[in-house]
């Protein structure tokens, strides 16, 4: 493509985000880098509006290029359904622009660090964003996309292909659908956004409709069928702008998704059978002399002003399959509904959104709450245990004491079955607990061996392994609070192996002292299974190892083993305990005797926990001053606060900043680990790269 093209994408992307895109890291730096910085930047931001649907601030809000973006210039999380976009982005005025052989690489840092939670390794301008990047990821079936948005071709290198493909495999599971995935935008793809117009362009479609049918009164409408290649390609050219109307965007990977991807891909030529099909809206059509043809003869359509209203589900799937297999999934067809909106009364729309995507199936529970086992287990939770067992969709769950739901106790019979299998299909969401057939998990679960007193217990060590995540969330970070959270089916599934499946459901077993046990048991294995990762998975992303079948079973092997041997249990590292720990180093008595940081230098706050993320990103965002202060080589008190000016310690500062939050006074550690000078780490780190250099300058 020619520079005329690169001329129209810099001109939509000076339009469209002149003023929204942070330059103020930049301000020192001449005007041209200023531009070329803007425009890689804006391309960033373009490609996570495209993708996600979202407007122009928030994709403009999602950049965090510069120092200490960890390779990554762009990253949006969204977790309904759980996604998390993650763009390198290279302009080029040439329209030339490729990702280096080391360019991967720098995303991969980037990559792990988000999915271990070491949030703090990023800049101030990520930290708004944590929050949210921390939801997504900690939600089971979160798909992570690496996007590269380049201005020049489409495709990338061989060798740089293939470190992408080395990443990639360290995070996907063989046989399973992937948790990461990449793709790449190139000029072609963003002249085709640029051409598309404004912040909020209409969708054009011209579409040719196979076996059309016709209706003219009272509203014009068209019905037909289209191929998978021709639904795939709106969805790779338009992303989720496609389903700007609909009730709901594209769910994921969900159980019905994965099954109808399937279809297409097993049995392509009965998908049209099968499948609901599309619904379209559009402002206007317009057809073309081929109607003329006669009936059932195909028809060339232009369709102005389109949105998806129901069927989103669909084309997203038609879209993947296209994507995994291409030569077999274009043999699909899909029906679909055009109906224009042009003569219609005001509101016609949404009744028809409305009404198309309420007439659905039933909800699982509704299904299953008519199954024999359901009302079987309701009655004996009653009768035998005096405890309530909610079933049915729009009943109350009971309180934690008095009873439980079946959506709770799928997930806990998942994690305390034999077979660890059903505690790894459970992380990727409860619906997969519900799926029948031959190699479907609810006949396991729910059979006439599944009892009251099996379904309760199981329950209480799995709200055990909860109680854990709420005792211990505040005190920690990193890949420790990783398996905190990702790793409760898991303890819970060890917890059963430990007691004895067989007293799950033994009625003489003295439970209620068994219970008085368990809290401690559980801190145990998880200071066990937390260790155990770092040793046999140090590089291996935390969330990936509790989808892993085979991962699982080593781990909890080994950790029943030593638990029943009675092996000490290791003790959690330092550096998942990094607010609450003392500093090894004076850290600021070094930084000072060496001066290691110049008198001016600004540094940044940056939130080490979850609870301190929740507390303080809301708060820094009304005024990000309140997360900077200036450095001066003062032992006591070496920040000057940007708000107020006054001199504080690091300590000092963040008790003082807590207490605005808080409105009481707070006991503050290791405030040297939570400020940091951009490109150089936090105020120990600074200091202990200092001693290690001087250590091997001294040995050499």
């Amino acid at each position: 493509m020619s520079k005329i093209h690169v001329r129209h994408v810099r001109q939509i992307l000076t339009n469209r985000y002149s003023g929204l895109i942070d330059l103020e890291d930049l301000a020192s730096r001449p005007e041209e880098d200023q531009q070329q910085a803007f425009l890689s930047r804006a391309l960033a931001a373009q490609a996570i509006q495209h993708l996600a649907g979202v407007d122009a601030k928030r994709a403009a809000g999602a950049v965090i290029d510069g120092f200490d973006d960890n390779g990554i210039d762009a990253v949006l999380a969204e977790s309904d359904p759980p996604r998390v976009w993650l763009v390198q982005a290279k302009w080029s005025d040439e329209g030339r622009a490729a990702l280096g052989l080391g360019d991967p690489g720098k995303m991969r840092i980037g990559l792990d660090c988000l999915v271990n939670s070491e949030f703090e390794k990023f800049n101030s301008k990520f930290q708004p964003l944590a929050e949210e990047v921390n939801t997504a990821i900690g939600t089971p079936g979160v798909k992570i996309m690496l996007i590269v948005a380049q201005m020049g071709a489409s495709q990338l290198s061989m060798r740089v292909k293939d470190a992408f493909t080395r990443i990639l495999s360290g995070y996907n599971q063989a046989g399973t659908e992937e948790d990461v995935a990449l793709e790449v935008l190139g000029l072609s793809e963003f002249y085709d956004m640029a051409r598309a117009g404004a912040d909020e362009p209409r969708i054009d479609l011209a579409v040719r409709l196979d076996n059309p049918s016709f209706v003219a009164q009272p509203y014009t409408a068209y019905q037909g069928t289209l191929g998978a290649e021709v639904v795939s390609e709106w969805h790779r050219k338009f992303g989720q702008r496609l389903f700007e109307d609909n009730i709901r965007k594209p769910l994921g990977i969900t159980p019905v998704n994965r099954e109808i991807i399937h279809t297409i891909l097993t049995d392509p030529h009965h998908f049209l059978y099968f499948n609901n099909g599309v619904t379209v809206l559009c402002e206007s059509i317009q057809k073309s002399a081929r109607w003329a043809g006669g009936h059932g003869t195909p028809v060339d359509l232009t369709v102005r002003g389109a949105t998806v209203v129901n069927g989103a589900q669909t084309v997203a799937c038609m879209h993947e399959a296209m994507r995994a297999d291409p030569e077999t999934a274009s043999n699909a067809r899909v029906w679909v509904r055009l109906i224009s909106l042009e003569d219609c009364p005001e509101g016609f729309g949404y009744q028809v959104t409305q009404s198309t995507n309420t007439q659905n199936a039933m909800n699982l529970r509704d299904f299953f709450s008519m199954k024999e086992t359901q009302i079987r287990l309701r009655d004996e939770f009653a009768a035998l245990l005096d405890k309530t067992y909610v079933i049915k969709r729009g009943d109350v769950d009971p309180a934690p004491a008095t009873g439980c739901s079946m959506m709770e106790v799928a997930i806990a019979l998942a994690c305390t079955h034999k077979d660890i299998e059903y505690a790894v299909r459970a992380r990727n969401g409860s619906d997969v607990l519900f799926e029948t057939g031959e190699q479907g998990a609810y006949a396991v679960l729910f059979n006439s061996g599944t009892d009251a007193y099996r379904a309760w217990r199981s329950t209480l060590l799995l709200r055990a392994s909860g109680a854990l995540h709420e005792s211990l969330r505040t005190e920690l970070s990193g890949r420790a609070a990783q398996v905190l959270v990702q790793g409760d089916l898991l303890v819970t599934h060890i917890l059963a192996r430990i007691i004895g499946h067989r007293r799950l459901s033994n009625i003489d077993y003295d439970w209620d002292a068994e219970m008085e046990t368990v809290p401690g048991m559980a801190k145990s294995v998880f200071q066990r299974l937390v260790a155990a990762i770092d040793e046999m998975y140090p590089r291996t992303p935390v969330h990936t190892v509790f989808r892993n079948r085979d991962r699982a079973v080593s781990l909890a092997d080994r950790i029943v083993r030593d638990e029943r041997k009675g092996e000490p249990v290791p003790e959690l590292s330092a550096t998942y305990r990094a607010a609450s720990t003392e500093p090894r180093i004076n850290a600021v008595a070094l930084i000072v005797d060496r001066g290691l940081i110049p008198d001016g230098t600004v540094l940044e706050f940056r939130p080490g926990t979850a609870p301190q993320r929740s507390k303080f990103t809301p708060w820094l965002a009304h005024d990000p001053r309140r997360g900077r202060a200036t450095w001066t080589n003062d032992r006591a008190k070496p920040l000057i606060w940007e708000i107020d000016r006054e001199k504080y310690s690091p300590d000092g500062l963040v008790q003082h900043m807590t207490s605005q939050i808080t409105g009481k006074p707070s006991a503050v550690r290791q405030g040297v680990r939570r400020w940091y000078l951009a490109g150089k780490g936090c105020l120990t780190d600074i200091a202990e790269t200092a001693l290690v250099d001087e250590t091997e300058r001294s040995g050499s």
